[in-house]
């Protein structure tokens, strides 16, 4: 593949989805502001999320904890998960074969302090 790389030009982000995610609550609490969890599956680390589909009901969702996702706190009550396609930029490459998706970055977005660290477990 070296030499096809030549041919390809920067990439850019290209927002392709925004999933709206749910938010959780403990049974005795009334209401929820947990939209986020980590944990691993064998050797790797994941985020964990539920969304809402469009026949009313609720999915979980998983994505890799690696260089590609970014969390995000922000003054708001919902959270959302926004899906970026990274394209390639203009160049040789497009103009001879169109664009070229180089990967997927995530972008959570959650109400400003439901980021939760160092849990205890007793």
């Amino acid at each position: 593949m070296g030499p096809m790389l030549g041919l390809m030009g920067p990439t850019h982000s290209v927002n392709s989805e925004i999933v709206k995610l749910v938010s959780l609550r403990n049974s005795d609490s009334l209401s929820g502001n947990f939209f986020l969890g980590s944990g691993s599956i064998g050797t790797e680390q994941y985020y964990f999320f539920y969304k809402k589909t469009a026949d009313g009901g609720y999915q979980s969702g998983k994505v890799l904890a690696d260089e590609r996702v970014t969390i995000f706190e922000e003054k708001r009550q919902d959270g959302e998960l926004r899906v970026f396609e990274q394209l390639t930029s203009p160049s040789l490459w497009i103009s001879l074969f169109g664009p070229a998706s180089v990967g997927i970055k995530y972008e959570f977005v959650i109400p400003e302090g439901s980021l939760k660290q160092n849990f205890t477990l007793q």
